[in-house]
């Protein structure tokens, strides 16, 4: 009797497996580089500062996108032109950059906003990032949008005085879910509060925090029921990260740091948020506070 057929089935096994195997090995592996993508991302800088002619007597806004970790390609082009928008409707100088050259003191003192949209990973040389917290301690202001303030800066001095809550994850399984935002009664804030829409329906990734910002000094524009959505990012051998912030979930907020001024927004994930009318005047009305 012969074995070769049994055989020929074996050497096919051997051979499936192996692919398989192969397969999750290289699926593991991607997974591991876009996950230290996401928490750390892959640095790479620019020293060259631009040549830029600075108008007179206009405020001057500098937009900054550069992505060094996770790139959210449609939030980032979705803010151009909402901001450029703006600019026009206020008569304001908006100077679009990417790159970190333009973060020395000299070109930094002459912008009243830096922008960082959807700005993620370690963007800035340590001498940038010295020039930049001295622009801010000297009266200069930022607005950070949501992955702004998604954990994978790693700079202490970013993360407790400009964004002001440490960032935990986003739900997984749920991505992207509705909820309404609130706008918080401030009564020591009035000339913030008083053109802002009173509630922000919106769908987007809502992030979540360790802790509130409240807890570093900043003030909460607003907020939503975090009970309302499901705030899980729980997946695969991760297990610890199923928590929310609770009935109070802080989504935008505001803080005056020594000279300076900082705000930060967690929506923006993707084009959405640059196409809900409310969202974009509560992100006109903070500029005007901003560049004050």
């Amino acid at each position: 009797m012969s074995h070769r057929p049994r055989k020929k089935k074996r050497k096919w096994l051997k051979r499936i497996v192996a692919v398989l195997a192969s397969l999750i090995i290289l699926f593991a592996a991607a997974f591991a580089v876009f996950m230290y993508k996401v928490k750390n991302g892959f640095p790479y800088f620019e020293e060259k500062a631009p040549t830029i002619e600075f108008p007179e007597n206009q405020k001057r806004i500098l937009l900054f996108s550069k992505a060094n970790a996770f790139v959210h390609s449609e939030g980032i082009e979705a803010a151009k032109p909402a901001f450029e928008k703006i600019a026009e409707q206020n008569n304001w100088f908006l100077y679009q950059f990417d790159e970190g050259g333009i973060f020395n003191e000299k070109q930094l003192k002459e912008f009243d906003l830096v922008i960082w949209n959807n700005v993620s990973g370690k963007v800035l040389t340590n001498q940038q990032r010295s020039d930049f917290q001295h622009y801010i301690e000297n009266g200069g202001s930022f607005m950070g949008l949501h992955a702004a303030g998604d954990g994978s800066h790693h700079w202490d001095w970013y993360t407790q005085n400009l964004i002001g809550a440490d960032f935990s994850h986003h739900p997984i399984e749920n991505h992207i879910q509705e909820a309404t935002l609130q706008l918080q009664n401030i009564t020591d804030s009035t000339f913030v509060t008083q053109n802002l829409p009173k509630s922000i329906n919106h769908d987007d990734e809502w992030y979540v925090f360790n802790e509130t910002p409240e807890k570093a000094g900043f003030t909460v524009l607003f907020q939503m029921d975090g009970e309302a959505i499901d705030p899980s990012g729980n997946m695969l051998w991760i297990k610890n990260k199923g928590f929310g912030m609770g009935p109070e979930h802080p989504n935008i907020w505001f803080k005056e740091i020594g000279k300076g001024k900082t705000f930060y927004s967690a929506l923006g994930h993707d084009s959405g948020a640059y196409e809900n009318e409310d969202y974009v005047r509560v992100l006109e009305e903070m500029m005007k506070w901003l560049v004050q």
